[in-house]
């Protein structure tokens, strides 16, 4: 087993703990990959169709990002983020279970 699967083991692990006991609703963390940035980022729905997020990138690309999502129906929703690097966005998702 090399770093990089023993580190997702030990995330895996404590994910769960983390995540309920900072009362979250996601916790992601994205290793370094080749010159990709790494990533963790959190976050909570604060209200029943709003979701904020929060993250942190390091490696390279070392930058804090936030988003917040905003479901306007079961299957519309909308997104929007940026970054202290500068990077802003806006998406339309439209969402389809199959």
């Amino acid at each position: 087993m090399d770093v990089d699967e023993k580190a997702r083991a030990t995330l895996d692990t404590w994910q769960p703990d983390l995540v309920s006991d900072f009362g979250l609703d996601t916790l992601e963390v994205e290793l370094p990959k080749g010159s990709e940035a790494g990533r963790v980022s959190a976050g909570r729905y604060v209200a029943e169709d709003v979701f904020v997020s929060l993250g942190q990138e390091f490696g390279r690309r070392v930058g804090q990002v936030v988003g917040v999502e905003y479901s306007i129906t079961r299957s519309v929703s909308v997104r929007g983020s940026t970054s202290t690097r500068g990077d802003s966005g806006v998406d339309l998702l439209w969402h389809y279970r199959y």
